[in-house]
């Protein structure tokens, strides 16, 4: 069927498969010429981040998912809060995603455990974007926030 509120980029892997998400709840896998290999009812109004054989989701219902991009299985699913989240960002084995509802996450790679959190003035809705071991983002109060992967400690 069609997709309503697509507010994402599709992605193209390099064997040839579409990945599309829309806001109201459609994470679907495609050939190029639109056969359908996969969906799962996840909605999505950021970018979606593919990475080896996982593809990266921030859902609408505030959970991080992580897709097997071949079955389109769920391989973890972490609940990290409410409000909107941003794009997957991947550093080695953490991936940092934001939220607007003041807080970066730092979730364990492998099973999306929250290993640590920072808070930021009035949230998060731009993408984290990492430099060396460095990432940086710019919150909801107008602050852009610096901060060294390697220093962030347990929650």
């Amino acid at each position: 069927g069609p997709f309503f509120d697509v507010d994402t980029r599709p992605l193209i892997d390099e064997q040839g498969h579409l990945y599309v998400a829309s806001f109201q709840g459609k994470v679907v896998s495609l050939s190029l010429d639109g056969m359908r290999y996969w969906e799962q009812s996840i909605g999505t109004g950021v970018d979606m981040v593919l990475d080896g054989e996982r593809l990266y989701v921030s859902a609408t219902d505030g959970r991080v998912v992580v897709l097997n991009r071949k079955s389109g299985a769920i391989i973890w699913e972490s609940k990290i809060g409410a409000g909107a989240l941003t794009s997957v960002s991947r550093y080695h084995d953490t991936l940092v995603v934001g939220s607007s509802k003041k807080l970066i996450y730092f979730l364990n790679a492998q099973n999306g455990e929250v290993m640590a959190y920072r808070f930021a003035k009035k949230g998060i809705i731009s993408h984290p974007v990492l430099a060396d071991d460095e990432i940086y983002f710019l919150s909801n109060g107008g602050l852009v926030y610096a901060l060294r992967l390697r220093d962030q400690k347990k929650k």
